[in-house]
């Protein structure tokens, strides 16, 4: 019971102030672009409730990035294997290809939008995230084996641990990594929500395909999730 507790506080931690700054972007929305007028103060219980499980929705899209990031982290360990070693990724290497298509992508957006002034920032950070999450994830498939012996190796050393006593090292370690994880989350995802919000707002007659790029990359979570699962069932 403990634990479950204890993983609700995280879900708590990682979406609470997420879900308020979702809930004000929501409202601008709903009064700048789709000219509701909605009045906070009018709002009774059952439309406060909405309001926020709009909030709730917008920032569980806003962080759709974020389950890729979780998914493909296991592309920079560095395992103790010569497999492992010469598998591993360079961090510095994503972000440098991820900025050059970027950056080419985004001269194409430039030309056919006509985009200006702080728009240009804002289309850029946006086109990045993207990219970025593309070529974490067809390094993933590529890679497939070190993602496998990350998830080996991380379960092994929590296992190796638990127990009976709660305050024993690993399980310190673990708690306190997740502590700094889910924080860094939070804030995580307030910055990603207004990253897509002003993206929003720049190609706002497309908010439907901003939105759908958006998120394209967190669906193929499912098939890295899927083909873990058919490994461990095949004992592989």
């Amino acid at each position: 019971m403990g634990e479950i507790i204890g993983r609700w506080n995280y879900y708590f931690l990682r979406y609470g102030a997420g879900t308020v700054v979702g809930t004000v972007i929501v409202l601008f929305f709903a009064n700048h672009y789709f000219c509701l007028n909605f009045d906070i103060k009018d709002f009774d219980g059952a439309k406060m409730v909405m309001l926020v499980a709009l909030g709730f929705a917008y920032c569980y899209i806003a962080t759709a990035p974020g389950l890729v990031f979780h998914a493909t982290r296991g592309l920079f360990w560095k395992g103790n294997d010569d497999t492992t070693k010469n598998s591993s990724s360079s961090f510095l290497g994503v972000i440098s290809l991820s900025v050059g298509i970027s950056a080419i992508l985004l001269l194409i957006l430039l030309w056919f939008f006509r985009i200006e002034g702080y728009n240009i920032v804002w289309t850029m950070l946006y086109v990045f995230i993207i990219i970025f999450q593309w070529i974490l994830i067809i390094k993933v498939f590529n890679k497939f084996l070190h993602i496998e012996k990350f998830y080996h190796y991380i379960t092994s050393i929590r296992s190796s641990d638990l127990p009976k006593d709660q305050t024993s090292p690993v399980t310190e370690y673990v708690e306190s990594y997740r502590d700094l994880r889910e924080h860094g989350n939070a804030f995580e995802s307030i910055l990603l929500e207004i990253i897509l919000l002003l993206t929003l707002c720049v190609f706002n007659a497309n908010f439907i395909l901003v939105l759908a790029l958006w998120i394209s990359p967190a669906v193929v979570c499912w098939i890295i999730g899927t083909r873990l699962e058919y490994k461990i069932s095949k004992n592989e």
